[in-house]
């Protein structure tokens, strides 16, 4: 993989610093602070900055992806005894050396009605060229000694965890609202017409892996509009999966099962997906290790880089298809702004998604090879929307057809 050619050189920009082999670049409205930190407004108009991600790339090529089958199933067998451990666990960094880390912790203690919840980090290509983020991702004693996958831990209030509403799970009719507006709505449509032209000729999928649908435990009698609007996407977002998998099933797709994975599901919220959907919540990590190159992924907003684990554990098969936000650049050069008026409406500017799902230079060769088509945008934004990617079957393989490759 090589660096996008329409990067900007250095000579364009206003500031240029240098943290060992890794280059920094900031543009626009950075000052000096008198500890010799750089320092830029974020609420100016125009403040932005960009990362160079060549120096991760060539490692990529000369040692490997960063989130491989073995470096996936290493962060997990960590993060299972990572407590009894005493928070003491082993990363491995970008280059395959193995390192002794400790956790990290958002608080140093836990306040009352407080538990610690321990998660793995997935340290993103943008995120690992970004100095500012070292602390996230060192984890040996020099600057490029950084890992892709590491642990940390979070206070969660107990309470929370069994139920994120505070007074459970109360159906007052919406429900069934919700559901009618979605078998009637354009985007609906168009996912099924999409699908349905294609899914006699693309490769088969045995499962659907669903990332970042959001909890579906609404507050009852909650007259607040945002909130509504807020628990009828979590909804309707699991809808969309379902819709996926039974078009694919009329079309041949042996189906087996829906997983999804969100670190906002409650107790009170997985019963209800998993009695009323069908769809099987799995815990942190759990999602990521199902998936395989006959897998069907849908990720919304996610937190973490679906689109580069997914991509980069199945290399250089890929998935089977992708419903996310559309993949229109390969992830080299990440520019944010930081104006409110402008998050509001592009999310994250310059590199195709408003969350941390970014593409990276693999995503996009993956993208690129296969069908794809971009629906309606459910945001504003040029590609705030969502889109579909499905691979073509190999010649010899039907949709229906049995086979025992992996």
């Amino acid at each position: 993989m090589s660096n996008n050619s329409d990067n900007p050189s250095v000579s364009e920009t206003q500031h240029v610093e240098r943290s060992h082999k890794f280059q920094y670049l900031r543009l626009q409205h950075c000052e000096r602070r008198e500890d010799g930190e750089w320092y830029y407004d974020p609420w100016s108009n125009d403040a932005m900055f960009e990362v160079d991600t060549a120096p991760i790339l060539k490692i990529c090529e000369d040692h490997g992806l960063l989130f491989t089958e073995k470096n996936l199933r290493h962060i997990q067998n960590e993060l299972s005894m990572v407590e009894k451990n005493n928070d003491i666990y082993t990363a491995i960094d970008i280059f395959g050396k193995e390192h002794i880390a400790k956790v990290d912790a958002s608080q140093p203690n836990l306040k009352d009605g407080e538990i610690w919840k321990y998660q793995v980090d997935y340290n993103f290509l943008c995120h690992l060229a970004d100095t500012r983020f070292a602390g996230y991702h060192t984890v040996g004693n020099s600057a490029e000694e950084v890992a892709a996958l590491t642990i940390s831990k979070d206070p969660w209030k107990a309470a929370a965890i069994e139920d994120c509403t505070g007074n459970g799970l109360q159906d007052d009719g919406r429900f069934a609202s919700w559901t009618s507006e979605w078998e009637q709505s354009p985007i609906r449509e168009e996912l099924c017409s999409f699908l349905e032209e294609h899914a006699s000729k693309m490769k088969q999928v045995r499962k659907i892996v669903c990332f970042g649908l959001g909890c579906v435990a609404p507050r009852g009698g909650d007259e607040d509009r945002w909130w509504k609007d807020w628990w009828k996407g979590h909804y309707e977002q699991h809808l969309m999966a379902l819709t996926i998998r039974d078009t694919l099933k009329k079309y041949g797709h042996p189906v087996a099962i829906v997983f999804a994975q969100d670190p906002a599901y409650c107790n009170v919220g997985t019963k209800y997906i998993e009695s009323t959907f069908g769809i099987k919540v799995l815990p942190d990590m759990g999602g990521i290790m199902e998936v395989d190159e006959h897998t069907f992924v849908f990720t919304y907003a996610a937190g973490i880089p679906v689109m580069q684990i997914c991509t980069h554990k199945t290399w250089p098969k890929g998935v089977a298809g992708m419903f996310n936000h559309p993949i229109t650049k390969d992830g080299t050069v990440k520019k944010q702004a930081y104006t409110t008026e402008h998050m509001d409406i592009y999310g994250w500017e310059g590199y195709g998604s408003p969350t941390t799902d970014d593409p990276d230079p693999y995503v996009y060769e993956w993208a690129q090879k296969y069908q794809g088509k971009i629906l309606r945008p459910l945001v504003l934004g040029e590609d705030a929307g969502m889109a579909i990617y499905v691979q073509p079957q190999s010649p010899s393989q039907s949709p229906s057809a049995t086979t025992s490759d992996t």
